[in-house]
């Protein structure tokens, strides 16, 4: 069976009708063993089986849309829920969708984009990064990064070494000496924080 995060067992049987459901939701083009996998994956990142059994259908149907193996879908759904305490349903649906607009719009390898979203995950809570809105902000940074370097991949890594300093509290310090830009004061004046990213791309 599979252990619950009350402490209690849940029946194989259980677990298997759900991915049949799934399965057949996208023609049984991904068999039921390998939904299992993920529901499996999604139960031990979130310790909630309402929460695998209400993510694996979007799971399924993203791994099916975008030909990526559903154990990597899980995966990323699994940090989604986890880090950036996206729910189950909707928000589950509307912010893998939105992740692959931006693996799409910016040509970025799939692989590379799960893998960097598992590290924003680690940093989203002191960033001011969780929720659905703080995701869709993260896309957007690394979409705004994108359009001053030209490169997703360099966008990515240029967003992964902000969102770290901010973590650390070090940005203020880096901006200041490095750029000579004056971070607090932009936050003053009301400065956004895709402006301040926009300036700190600029000077870089």
């Amino acid at each position: 069976g599979v252990r619950m995060g009350t402490g209690e067992f849940l029946s194989y049987g259980r677990a298997l009708k759900d991915a049949q459901k799934a399965s057949e939701g996208v023609g049984k083009s991904i068999g039921e063993e390998e939904v299992v996998g993920g529901m499996q994956k999604l139960f031990t990142s979130s310790g909630s089986y309402d929460f695998a059994a209400g993510s694996i259908d979007d799971v399924t149907k993203a791994a099916m849309a975008s030909q990526v193996p559903l154990e990597r879908i899980a995966g990323l759904a699994g940090d989604f829920g986890e880090k950036f305490k996206i729910k189950h349903g909707d928000e589950m649906q509307r912010s893998l969708q939105s992740f692959f607009e931006l693996v799409n719009k910016g040509a970025l390898d799939t692989d590379e984009a799960i893998g960097a979203m598992s590290m924003f995950g680690s940093v989203a809570k002191t960033t001011g990064l969780e929720g659905e809105g703080g995701l869709r902000r993260m896309f957007g940074f690394i979409n705004s990064v994108k359009g001053a370097l030209g490169s997703g991949r360099q966008a990515m890594m240029a967003t992964r070494q902000i969102l770290t300093s901010m973590d650390d509290g070090s940005l203020d310090k880096k901006a200041k000496s490095e750029l000579n830009l004056d971070m607090e004061g932009m936050r003053k004046g009301g400065a956004k924080f895709e402006d301040m990213l926009g300036a700190i791309v600029e000077r870089s």
